[in-house]
């Protein structure tokens, strides 16, 4: 891949990336003074822009989603070993998180996040908002955390050293991008960063682990 087209890369990939690090300034105070524009606002940040991005990383350098992560196993794969993969994801990056998470509330001082979005009680509204949150996050953040990266620093720096700042680097981010959740949240998703960059870096598909992503969010809102 030409230094342009990886440059591309990481200028596509920098906008979702710098938003979601700006979360915890601004969610809380824009939910508290509009839950109208705060949903406007979220639609922006999880759909549009990295939309956006998308396409015009393809329409630039024909970089399409197929080239990171979002295509089919090799042809190789039988469907016992796709699933398999699926289940082994998921099933890690969920006791990743719930670990994680425990052991954060027994060694990190007690914390409790102000900021709780209205979630529905009614089934169908609640099951609603809480598959949007667990569909955009797990496919979203996948993308910007975990494929795209890999294919910028695997290109730049390959080799072994390439691939541990590339875990290292993704997870510090992923981490930082949760911060409005507290030190729980940091460190919780941290751990589950290593893990997901670890899984990516192994399968290079992305979507055993949106579904393991996906199935977290739910868990955690469930």
């Amino acid at each position: 891949m030409t230094f342009v087209r990886t440059n591309r890369v990481l200028l596509a990939t920098f906008p979702p990336v710098a938003v979601l690090l700006l979360n915890a300034y601004w969610k809380e105070p824009l939910y508290n003074l509009s839950v109208s524009a705060f949903w406007l606002t979220d639609f922006a940040q999880s759909i549009l822009l990295p939309a956006i991005c998308a396409i015009a990383l393809g329409l630039s350098v024909r970089i399409w989603p197929r080239d990171y992560g979002f295509a089919a196993f090799p042809a190789g794969w039988s469907t016992p070993k796709k699933l398999l993969a699926f289940f082994i994801t998921a099933l890690m990056l969920l006791i990743t998180y719930r670990m994680a998470l425990n052991i954060s509330w027994r060694h990190l001082w007690q914390y409790a996040s102000s900021f709780n979005i209205g979630i529905p009680s009614q089934n169908l509204a609640r099951g609603s908002v809480i598959l949007y949150f667990a569909l955009t996050a797990a496919v979203v953040e996948e993308a910007v955390f975990r494929a795209l990266p890999w294919l910028y620093i695997s290109t730049r720096f390959p080799g072994p050293r390439g691939t541990i700042a590339y875990i290292l680097v993704t997870s510090i981010l992923f981490a930082a991008a949760h911060s409005e959740q507290g030190p729980h949240g940091i460190a919780s998703a941290f751990a589950f960063g290593l893990v997901a960059a670890c899984a990516y870096s192994k399968l290079r598909n992305v979507w055993p682990l949106v579904l393991g992503h996906a199935i977290t969010v739910i868990w955690a809102y469930v």
